[in-house]
């Protein structure tokens, strides 16, 4: 009844189920929904916040912060402080970029780099502040007596700077030591005919005057003695002098005293304004002075210099002196005033062999100094330029360093190492030459003319001329170059840098040939074509022009007619030109052999003398029979000297002017001296053979 009952409402039952869970519904999920709803709302005002904060570039808030901000919120919801502040960060670190926590620790690092470079740059630009201030204090005190000793340790060590190293031009990169390649330079006095040695001498005697031939090693003594100072080796039982080195050529153009130049010496080699300095050491006889290069003056000034040396060394009597000077043009200026005179002879085998062993380890696989020493003695005049330091130190790179091949003739020597020299290139830096060498060829010979012809020229030097001249010069021919004259100061460079056959002088304001040989040898190929030009040079002044004539003789060219009228001026020139003509009529060597026997004294050569048999044209000369030939009209310093030079065995040198009334007497001689000749009508010695038997030059080999 119950269950029928339920049937029969079961319409009305079930609408009222569907209307409760219409209506309840809404309230239901409100129930279900509404906390959950508040506390995101929260959570996310939270996070509003922390993105706001990042916006605004604000500190993140802490948690008393944002219990002010959100604590009665949370405490109603059910949210701990710990979960807002989870909240707040992990919003806060999401709104901030990802670099900016970087930020100060890159501020930091830059900062800390900037500081690191500012703090080397001040602590550059203070030392070089404090050391300007204390060089230019230095500057000003070092010339004053309490500073000097200090001065004298500077001036120590910038000689040692200077000179410790034997630097080559043409193999800049790798200079040669000084104490490894001097070889001691063996010398005859002009009343001895012992050899000694040219440092030994200096200890022996106070005022020396030390002639040789070009390239003998007159300059590498000096410097020597400079260095030996340097190293405090140079005590003798007088204590120590201290050496001045003065190049003569400097006084060429210049009208300033000779203790101004000995100032300067000393200032470019860090004793500033010693001008009290070598006034009061001086008085006191404690310098040194070497005076190189006498040669290197021109004839209009070189009265006066010697003039300035000889009053120099009458306020300092008791200083020791050395006088550099070829023997060629050395006319007894200092006679009177030097203690003794010493000509450097040539060097012998074994002093070749010493100074080619310091090239020992730059040698190649296949190369050897005994290899180079057997190849010079197959080439006996090549043999003969290697007696000379000079000549020998380009054999020796040419042997080490390239492919050269040594020749049989002076002239074709000089021709093919300038050629090899000109092309070198800068194989350091892998830099090719940017100008050819038969370019740099015209050239050098246009300025070697120039150097030559400024010796006659008012207190004009002909060694040196300053960067404007040679610029100047090098643009005149730049144009039959086809180059423009843009190009006057590269092409010089490359001369300079990489053939070395020119050098820059006082840091490049002036500039020379490596060697006065070399220049000569330049000007007789400029001059190859113009044969009466250069007569007329050499009639004006033989000293200036005489190796020149002879270079001209060996070239590629008859020379007959050349040394007919060479010998119409100096006859004994003439006879030197023989020896290193290339072509030369038959009929004029055999009209001068004859005479060789008389000009030679009838001399035989002492077993083991390298060139005493080499005469003109390679004829040996006769054995000794006592014949004396005597002639009028010679200077004294011709006696003994050039007439047997100028057959071979000699250094080929003599004074340019005879003096008439001198009456010549040439003895029988030994190797490497002469006997001492009788005096002149003037009552002046007669000098010694340049350089004796067996000191013979490349000339006559």
């Amino acid at each position: 009844m119950c269950i029928t009952h339920c049937y029969q409402k079961t319409p009305q039952f079930i609408l009222t189920v569907l209307l409760i869970a219409v209506f309840a519904t809404p309230t239901l999920t409100y129930a279900l929904t509404s906390t959950p709803t508040i506390r995101e709302g929260l959570i996310q005002a939270i996070k509003a916040r922390a993105q706001r904060d990042v916006e605004l570039d604000r500190k993140p808030a802490g948690v008393s912060d944002l219990e002010v901000l959100f604590g009665k919120e949370a405490k109603a919801l059910g949210l701990t402080m710990v979960e807002v502040l989870d909240s707040y960060e992990v919003a806060y670190s999401a709104a901030t970029p990802w670099w900016e926590p970087y930020v100060p620790a890159g501020l930091a690092a830059v900062m800390l780099f900037v500081l690191y470079i500012l703090g080397d740059v001040v602590k550059e630009y203070l030392t070089r502040l404090f050391k300007w201030l204390a060089e230019g204090a230095y500057n000003h005190l070092a010339g004053y007596k309490p500073f000097w000793l200090i001065a004298l340790r500077r001036y120590r060590r910038a000689l040692l700077r200077e000179y410790k190293e034997l630097k080559i031009p043409f193999r800049p990169e790798r200079p040669l030591q000084m104490g490894e390649i001097y070889v001691p330079l063996k010398a005859t006095g002009s009343n001895s005919r012992d050899l000694v040695d040219a440092h030994t001498a200096l200890g022996q005697h106070n005022r020396l005057m030390v002639v040789g031939a070009p390239g003998s090693g007159k300059t590498m003594l000096m410097r020597y003695i400079a260095l030996t100072y340097a190293r405090e080796a140079a005590r003798d039982s007088r204590g120590q002098s201290i050496p001045i080195l003065l190049e003569l050529h400097r006084l060429n153009d210049s009208s300033e005293s000779l203790l101004a130049h000995l100032t300067a010496a000393l200032g470019r080699h860090d004793f500033p304004n010693a001008h009290g300095f070598v006034k009061a050491w001086l008085k006191h006889g404690l310098l040194l002075l070497l005076f190189d290069g006498l040669d290197e003056v021109n004839q209009e000034g070189r009265e006066r210099v010697v003039t300035q040396i000889k009053d120099l060394l009458q306020a300092g009597p008791d200083c020791r002196v050395v006088v550099s000077c070829r023997t060629a043009v050395y006319n007894d200026e200092f006679a009177n005033c030097l203690d003794q005179q010493m000509e450097i002879v040539e060097f012998d085998d074994r002093q070749i062999q010493r100074f080619l062993s310091a090239w020992a380890p730059e040698m190649p696989p296949g190369k050897s100094v005994e290899h180079l020493l057997h190849t010079l003695r197959e080439r006996p005049r090549i043999m003969a330029l290697a007696r000379n330091p000079l000549l020998l130190t380009i054999i020796a790179y040419l042997y080490s360093d390239t492919a050269f091949v040594l020749p049989h003739s002076r002239a074709e020597f000089y021709e093919r190492s300038t050629t090899v020299l000109l092309d070198q290139w800068d194989q350091v830096k892998q830099k090719r030459n940017q100008y050819k060498a038969a370019h740099k060829r015209l050239l050098l010979q246009g300025l070697a003319l120039y150097y030559q012809e400024r010796a006659g020229t008012q207190l004009q030097d002909r060694r040196s001329a300053s960067l404007t001249d040679i610029v100047t010069e090098i643009k005149k021919a730049l144009p039959t170059l086809n180059l423009s004259e843009t190009h006057a100061q590269s092409i010089l460079d490359e001369i300079v840098e990489r053939s070395g056959l020119l050098i820059a002088l006082d840091g490049g304001i002036r500039y020379q040939f490596t060697h006065l040989t070399l220049q000569e040898f330049f000007a007789a190929l400029a001059l190859k074509d113009k044969s009466e030009h250069l007569v007329a040079k050499f009639q004006a002044d033989p000293g200036t022009w005489r190796e020149t004539v002879k270079l001209w003789c060996g070239l590629e060219h008859d020379s007959t007619a050349f040394i007919k009228r060479i010998a119409a001026a100096d006859p004994i020139t003439a006879l030197e030109c023989l020896g290193d003509t290339q072509q030369v009529d038959s009929r004029l060597r055999r009209r001068t052999d004859p005479v060789l026997p008389d000009l030679l004294g009838e001399t035989q050569p002492e077993p083991g003398n390298h060139n005493a048999g080499i005469g003109v044209g390679g004829r040996r000369p006769p054995p000794a029979g006592g014949n004396r030939l005597q002639e009028p009209g010679y200077h004294p310093n011709q006696c003994g000297g050039r007439a047997g030079c100028a057959a071979g065995c000699g250094s080929g040198s003599l004074a340019e002017q005879p003096a008439p009334g001198c009456r010549r007497i040439v003895r029988a001689r030994p190797p490497r001296s002469c006997a001492p000749p009788p005096a002149g009508p003037n009552g002046q010695p007669c000098r010694s053979c340049p350089g004796g038997i067996g000191s013979g030059t490349a000339s006559l080999g």
